[in-house]
C-alpha cells in the first residue's frame, strides 16, 4: 500500500472530536432558506493558509481574484503575503482580503459555513455545521469569517439541531434538492463517534430542510474505495438539471457504485422541474502509474475531474498533466459554452484524496438576482407554435423587465424577444419562434432589477449560452396539419369548470393535458379518441392556484397549445 494512503488513513482517523464553540445562532431560521447552487453569483471564495507552501492555492486565489473577492485566512499573515508576492510572483495584492486566524488545515470546503439565502433572495446567510475532524480551530473558523463579512451565522450545534456533517459531501440545485452520500447517516446515527445527539434519516433531513431548505434530499450509498466519502470526488451539479458524473472502465475500482448510484437517482428521482436529469460522463483516469483506486487496481490515487470550483464565469479544474487533461477540460467547455475553463496541476494534492473544490469555499453574493430556467431540450416533433422559454426570476426589488436572446448562427447577432411576467408571480415566459428542421437554436436570459442591477443566465452570456437542435423526422407522406381544430379555453381567465372546445374533420387519436409554465404535465384530460365533429372537454381549475396554464393537444405530429389564466 502506498506511504501516502497510510497517512491519509491515519490523519482522518477519530481519536477525539472536540466540542465546537457557538458563535453564532443555535436554532433555524424563523423564515423560508434557502441553499444556494455553486454556480449562483458569489462575492467571495474563501480559503485558508497554513505556514507551508500551497502553490495550488497560489494558483486559485490568482484566478479566482479576477472573478470576486478572495478572502484568504492565514496563520501568519504577513508570511502569507510574502509568500504570494515573492515566490508565487503576485504582482499586487488586490482583490484579497487577509483574515489572521488560527489554521489547522486547508480543508476548508468540510469546515466551512454554507451560503444560503432568507426567502430567496432577501437576505445572505451562512449555515454551519458540526466538522467530522478533529481540527477544532478550523471548525471555529468562521466565525470569524462571517463577522468579518458582516454575515448572520447559523450554526448546528445545539440539540435537537446538532448534526455532522461535511461540505465535501454535499451539493443543492438551488431549488431545494440536496445530494448526499450515507456517510452523513452514518456519522448521526446512534454509537458514531462524534458524541452527539442521535439522528434518524428523518431527523437529519429535517435539519438540512429547517437551516438550508433541502426539500428533497437524495442519499446514495457511499463508495467502496474513495474512503472519505465525498461525493465531490465523483459527482458536480453544472445546473438545476444537469449532473457530471465519474466513469470508470467496467468493473473497475469505484465504477460499479456509482453506476448503482446513478441508476438510483435516475430511478427515484426527478430535477425540480419535473424532468430526467441530463447525465454527462466524465471519465476517471488511473494515476500516473496506470493505477486505480482500490484493490485489486493497485491504491492509485483518486484522480478526478469533477473537483471542481465555479467562481462566477470561471470554473477551475483539476488537471494531473496526462493526456486525458485535454479530452476532460474540452468536456466542460463542450458543457458550459463561454465560462472561463482554467485548469490547475492537482497532482501533489490528489494524494490525500482532495483537489480544488476541497480546499475552497464560496459565499454567495449580498444583492442576489436570482434565475432559473428549465433548458429548452432538443425539440423532435414540428411545433408550429414556437418553443416556449420559462424563467423564475427573483429580486428583493422586483424585476424590472426580462428579455430572451436568440439566434441560429454563432456568426450572428442575437434577436430579441421580450419576456412576459405571469401576473402575481415570479415567473415569466417567452417564445422562440419555430426554426427550420436540424437547425441549432443558441439562447439566453437577461433581467434588469428595479435597483437597476442586470444578470445573464448564464452567466457569462452573451459569450455563453444555453442551446437545443430542432431535429423531427420528415415524413415522406403529406400530414394533413388542418385534422385539429382547437378552440380557445372558456372562460378565460378562469376560476372553475373551464371547457376547450374541438371542431375535427375526422376522428383523431389525441391526449390533451394541462401543462404549468414550466412545461410540466399537471393533468391528463383526455387520452384517445376525439370523434369527428363538435366536441368539449371539461376540466376544474380551483385546484390550482393564480396564474398562467396551458391546454397542451398532441396527436401524432400535430400539436396545438392554448393558454389560459386562473384567477
Amino acid at each position: 500500500m502506498k506511504a501516502n494512503l497510510l497517512f491519509l488513513l491515519l490523519s482522518l482517523s477519530y481519536v477525539s472530536i472536540f466540542a465546537q464553540q457557538a458563535c453564532g445562532i443555535p436554532t433555524p431560521p424563523s423564515s423560508t432558506v434557502r441553499s444556494i447552487a455553486e454556480w449562483e453569483e458569489l462575492d467571495h471564495i474563501v480559503v485558508s493558509w497554513d505556514n507551508l507552501d500551497h502553490p495550488l492555492l497560489a494558483k486559485i486565489i490568482d484566478n479566482a481574484r479576477i472573478e470576486c473577492e478572495v478572502v484568504v485566512a492565514a496563520s501568519n499573515v504577513a508570511q502569507c503575503q510574502n509568500q504570494l508576492l515573492n515566490i508565487y510572483g503576485f504582482d499586487d495584492l488586490n482583490n484579497i482580503t487577509f483574515i489572521e486566524a488560527p489554521i489547522s488545515s486547508i480543508w476548508i470546503r468540510d469546515s466551512g459555513a454554507n451560503s444560503a439565502y432568507i426567502n430567496d433572495v432577501d437576505s445572505l446567510i451562512g449555515v454551519d455545521w458540526i466538522y467530522n475532524r478533529n481540527r477544532p480551530e478550523d471548525d471555529q473558523l468562521f466565525c470569524e469569517i462571517q463577522e468579518e463579512l458582516d454575515i448572520p451565522l447559523y450554526q448546528t450545534l445545539v440539540p435537537p439541531y446538532d448534526l455532522v456533517h461535511t461540505g465535501g459531501n454535499y451539493m443543492t440545485d438551488g431549488l431545494g434538492m440536496g445530494f448526499s452520500s450515507d456517510l452523513l447517516y452514518e456519522e448521526n446515527e446512534a454509537g458514531s463517534d462524534f458524541g452527539y445527539s442521535a439522528h434518524s434519516p428523518e431527523d437529519v433531513k429535517a435539519i438540512m430542510q429547517q437551516f438550508l431548505g433541502i426539500d428533497e434530499y437524495v442519499v446514495m450509498e457511499a463508495l467502496p474505495y474513495d474512503i472519505i466519502h465525498h461525493i465531490d470526488m465523483h459527482m458536480k451539479l453544472l445546473d438545476e438539471e444537469t449532473l457530471l458524473v465519474g466513469a470508470y472502465p467496467n468493473g473497475i475500482s469505484d465504477g460499479p457504485q456509482i453506476e448503482a448510484n446513478l441508476a438510483y437517482i435516475q430511478e427515484n428521482y426527478k430535477t425540480s422541474f419535473g424532468r430526467d436529469f441530463n447525465i454527462i460522463r466524465m471519465d476517471m483516469p488511473a494515476d500516473a502509474n496506470g493505477d486505480y483506486p482500490g484493490a485489486p487496481f493497485g491504491f492509485g490515487d483518486y484522480y478526478t475531474y469533477t473537483n471542481a470550483l465555479f467562481v462566477n464565469k470561471m470554473v477551475l479544474v483539476p488537471t494531473y498533466n496526462i493526456p486525458e487533461d485535454q479530452e476532460a477540460l474540452d468536456k466542460w467547455r463542450e458543457a458550459l459554452p463561454g465560462y472561463n475553463i482554467v485548469g490547475l496541476d492537482c497532482r501533489n494534492i490528489i494524494r490525500y484524496s482532495g483537489a480544488i473544490h476541497c480546499i475552497t469555499k464560496e459565499v454567495g453574493t449580498s444583492d442576489p438576482l436570482w434565475i432559473t430556467h428549465p433548458q429548452i431540450r432538443d425539440v423532435e416533433t414540428e411545433q408550429p407554435n414556437g418553443y416556449m422559454a420559462t424563467a423564475q426570476i427573483k429580486h428583493r426589488s422586483g424585476i424590472e423587465s426580462a428579455n430572451l436572446y436568440y439566434k441560429t448562427n454563432l456568426d450572428d447577432a442575437y434577436l430579441e424577444i421580450p419576456m412576459e411576467q405571469i401576473l402575481g408571480t415570479d415567473d415569466w415566459i417567452a417564445t422562440i419562434p419555430e426554426q427550420a428542421n436540424q437547425s441549432t437554436v443558441y439562447y439566453y436570459i437577461n433581467a434588469t432589477a428595479f435597483t437597476g442591477k442586470i444578470m445573464t443566465r448564464p452567466m457569462p452570456a452573451p459569450e455563453g449560452y444555453f442551446s437545443f437542435t430542432v431535429n423531427y423526422p420528415v415524413s415522406t407522406i403529406e400530414v394533413d396539419n388542418q385534422n385539429i381544430f382547437v378552440g380557445d379555453v372558456f372562460p378565460n381567465p378562469a376560476r372553475s369548470l373551464t371547457y376547450i372546445p374541438f371542431e375535427n374533420k375526422i376522428n383523431i387519436d389525441a391526449t390533451v393535458q394541462i401543462l404549468d409554465v414550466h412545461g410540466r404535465v399537471l393533468e391528463i384530460i383526455h387520452d384517445g379518441i376525439i370523434s369527428s365533429g363538435d366536441s368539449k372537454f371539461f376540466f376544474d381549475v380551483s385546484k390550482y392556484t393564480s396564474g398562467v396554464y396551458f391546454v397542451h393537444v398532441v396527436s401524432g405530429k400535430e400539436q396545438v397549445t392554448k393558454r389560459f389564466v386562473v384567477r
